[in-house]
């Protein structure tokens, strides 16, 4: 099973989404794939 996650950068992050998005990271991290793309936004 993969987790795939794209447009990491695409919109600014606030700490609770950031947490929610960390406990995801945390219980797949060991169990399955994970392919993580980090944009960077263009000004």
């Amino acid at each position: 099973m993969w987790l795939i996650i794209d447009e990491t950068g695409y919109l600014p992050c606030v700490k609770q989404e950031f947490n929610l998005f960390y406990q995801v990271i945390e219980n797949y991290y060991e169990k399955s794939a994970i392919s993580l793309k980090a944009g960077k936004a263009s000004n």
